[in-house]
């Protein structure tokens, strides 16, 4: 079992881009584009609270925010903004986010890795679709099939949201985010293009191959299975792993903990045939893979079971009460239904 150090910060690569991202939020705010949450997101975020977060010399403190509010000001085709004049209250709001851009820069490139705190807004930001695109989004049950601009196939399992760039998907990278759930990709091959999913702390590149990405929230774990091709698995600037087919990498995203090992592809993508098929499987994933192919509400009284793991292999007809037999005789449980769509499970 490997594990990946969370006290280590990612590398300066990783921090310009999200400082490109945050940059990008600005812009977007000074354009009007943003909705009103996000809007107030920024408006509320104090930039002379970062004096916590950043410490550096005064003189090239000053300096890196003269050089950003310049750079900001050329971006938004404003000339002149240090002329004496009155200066509007827009100027003013230019002014306390330029600051911010210099202080971030002079973290980066001092070796300060605190820039989390506001990528955790960033993100939020991001999940509000102001300068992203909901690629896809699915119900408890539903499962979506798309075919993307470079023709690459996408499987999303239920409850997934997915999201993407739509303006720079397919420029240079094809990128995309698993917010929470579940794919299966069958990516259009383009080496000049790489195809990369970001889903939690784990990044997956690729240029054309076919494998399953899981990353729901709610089940504390990410696993990438691959079914043709090679896919880069990458945590942070670490990489932890390179797969082939029937290879998978399954990270635990509490621990930080990893796990390289070989198993059939086509069980990580049961999902597609409405398979239930349990590798390892925490309690959480129990419940929800209980939900999705059998549309019923799993309740486990007392604390049973969070201590196990759970491997199991159903046909696609098997029935839910030979599901619930086993596991009451597999661990030494009782079970019942409340009604036709909720089970208690009890010693």
């Amino acid at each position: 079992m490997n594990k990946i150090d969370h006290r280590k910060k990612q590398s300066h690569l990783e921090y310009l881009k999200k400082l490109l991202l945050i940059s990008r939020i600005f812009e977007l705010f000074t354009q009007g584009k943003l909705d009103r949450d996000s809007e107030k997101l920024v408006e509320d975020w104090n930039p002379e609270d970062t004096t916590e977060y950043y410490k550096g010399n005064e003189e090239l403190l000053a300096e890196g925010r003269k050089q950003a509010k310049e750079n900001i000001f050329s971006i938004l085709g404003i000339h002149n903004p240090d002329k004496k004049k009155k200066t509007p209250v827009f100027f003013i709001y230019l002014h306390k986010y330029a600051v911010v851009a210099a202080i971030l820069i002079i973290a980066i490139f001092s070796g300060i890795y605190t820039i989390d705190k506001f990528s955790n807004q960033k993100s939020n930001l991001l999940s509000n679709n102001n300068f992203s695109s909901l690629l896809c989004q699915t119900d408890s049950y539903e499962i979506k099939q798309i075919t993307l601009p470079d023709g690459t196939i996408l499987h999303a399992n239920r409850n997934s949201r997915i999201l993407y760039i739509e303006q720079e998907y397919n420029l240079s990278k094809r990128e995309i985010w698993i917010e929470d759930g579940e794919a299966f990709f069958e990516v259009a091959k383009n080496p000049e293009k790489p195809f990369i999913i970001h889903s939690g702390d784990i990044q997956t590149t690729v240029k054309g191959t076919s494998f399953n990405v899981k990353a729901y929230k709610g089940i504390r774990k990410n696993e990438v299975s691959v079914r043709s091709g090679k896919v880069e698995v990458i945590c942070g600037d670490k990489k932890i792993g390179t797969l082939v087919a029937n290879q998978q990498i399954t990270y635990d995203t509490q621990t930080g903990e990893y796990n390289e090992s070989s198993g059939n592809w086509q069980d990580a993508a049961a999902w597609m045939q409405n398979r239930l098929v349990l590798k390892q499987a925490n309690v959480d994933e129990l419940r929800l893979r209980l939900k999705q192919v059998y549309g019923i509400d799993l309740v486990i009284t007392g604390g049973i079971l969070e201590q196990n793991h759970f491997n199991a292999s159903y046909p696609r007809d098997a029935q839910i009460g030979n599901v619930l037999q086993n596991i009451s005789e597999v661990y030494d449980v009782k079970y019942k239904f409340e009604n036709p769509q909720r089970v208690i499970i009890y010693k």
